[in-house]
């Protein structure tokens, strides 16, 4: 495997990825596991650093909820003006997509990104955000785990919240930068108390539902997990397009090979399984591979030039190897139909061994019968037989073919009269050679 070839389509998506990323303007998500733990503080901390840089840098939507650090850091920065939507007989303010677009600034701060805009031109703000980079603005944002599709059925299961305001998850792979803004469950809960998450009414109610500790140590951990998928993701990305080899053991990465079946996932093509195995591995960065242990025979190991855990284990050097057993009961060959004939596919092993076979059975019975002259022709033939018939047996219909021709050629010209010529004298002998030539075969 040290000559590594990536994969073609992985490494031309990577490459329009890189290309589409060029020509659009960058996203960055500040992500956190729940409100109030500073996220949209840390966005303007951000874009103040970009505007000290000379960024022209103006705030699309900013929601502060009356919190006087964070409006402080409002300061310096030109805030757009919202348009007023009718709404169900009421009037909404709404970000301005148009005169963002209009200004054309280099970034623009775009606030709690699931949030839903029914009146508006689109009906989420996150799809405000795909046209502002279509047009090549960079995107600061905010948003919690509980938003992203993926996990929304999780934190239902978790809180008992069913959360309506969702993102795909493709958001997170079309960012550029995912900056996690984390906080232990007690600091969070010691801002909610404090005041500094929700309004003095709200405070209890959510300190009592979603905001205990344990759902707030669910969330975090569910928030470092994507946020360690999204880090995972850009490393493919980036050994794919510098066609670099794995495995980068920066963290584990598990691949699981299954059986051939109609139901299993095409990932790769290729003659050997080993290799197209562990190619999928390099291509993935795969750490860990785990196989079934395998339930042929030692003998069938053998002719296939050894077990394919054996071969993956020398030649997966640097990937870990777990090899797990099953149920044997569930595995067990199934009875043939009668008269059904066994499929094999045969090597130049089992060739080789029918050929080995053969020629050891020959041999040893011209030796016996040059010790004993009363071992008959006759009686040579059926243990020639015999050995083509176990050849058919373990080694198939190829070998089985091979070992007839030599057994047949063998048979006429040490042990028929006249021996070690090709020429049959007798009827009864041409008719028995016929019969036993015919038999092998069958």
């Amino acid at each position: 495997m040290n000559d590594y070839r990536p994969d073609p389509d992985s490494l031309l998506a990577a490459i329009r990825r890189d290309e589409a990323r060029q020509q659009r303007g960058r996203l960055k998500i500040f992500f956190g596991m729940a409100a109030g733990v500073g996220k949209t503080y840390a966005m303007l901390q951000a874009a103040q650093a970009r505007r000290t840089e000379g960024s022209d840098a103006v705030v699309g939507w900013v929601e502060t909820h009356g919190r006087a650090e964070t409006e402080f850091l409002l300061a310096g920065l030109e805030q757009l003006p919202k348009q007023q939507l009718e709404y169900r007989g009421a009037v909404l303010e709404e970000m301005d997509l148009d005169a963002i677009l209009a200004r054309s600034p280099q970034l623009v701060l775009v606030d709690e990104l699931a949030h839903p805009m029914r009146p508006a031109r689109h009906l989420k703000r996150y799809q405000d955000v795909l046209e502002l980079l279509d047009a090549g603005i960079d995107v600061y944002t905010t948003v919690n785990v509980q938003h992203f599709e993926s996990r929304v059925d999780a934190v239902r299961q978790i809180t008992g919240i069913t959360v309506h305001e969702k993102v795909p998850d493709s958001l997170l792979d079309l960012a550029d930068e995912i900056e996690l803004i984390d906080l232990p469950p007690d600091a969070l809960r010691k801002r909610l108390a404090e005041g500094k998450v929700y309004t003095a009414e709200r405070v209890e109610v959510a300190a009592n539902n979603f905001f205990r500790t344990g759902n707030l140590t669910a969330l975090r951990e569910m928030a470092l997990r994507l946020t360690a998928e999204h880090v995972d993701h850009k490393l493919q990305d980036y050994m794919q397009a510098k066609r670099i080899a794995g495995p980068w053991k920066s963290g584990d990465r598990l691949m699981v090979a299954v059986s051939p079946s109609p139901f299993s996932e095409e990932v790769t093509a290729g003659e050997d399984i080993i290799e197209g195995v562990l190619r999928l591995a390099q291509q993935r960065n795969a750490t860990q591979i785990v196989v079934g242990k395998p339930l042929q025979t030692r003998f069938e190991d053998w002719r296939r030039g050894g077990s394919l855990v054996d071969r993956l284990i020398r030649a997966g050097s640097d990937i870990d190897i777990y090899v797990v057993s099953g149920d044997k009961a569930k595995h067990r060959t199934p009875l043939r139909a009668p008269f059904s004939l066994p499929q094999f596919q045969s090597t130049w092993r089992d060739y080789a061994g029918a050929a080995i076979a053969i020629g050891c059975v020959t041999f040893s019975l011209l030796a016996a019968h040059s010790v004993w002259p009363w071992i008959s022709y006759q009686a040579v033939g059926l243990i020639e037989l015999l050995a083509v018939l176990l050849v058919a047996v373990y080694l198939g219909r190829g070998p089985a073919l091979l070992a007839a021709l030599l057994s047949a050629i063998s048979w006429n010209f040490l042990f028929i009269q006249p021996r070690f010529t090709f020429a049959i004298s007798a009827l009864e002998d041409i008719i028995l050679f016929l019969f036993y030539f015919i038999i092998a075969l069958f």
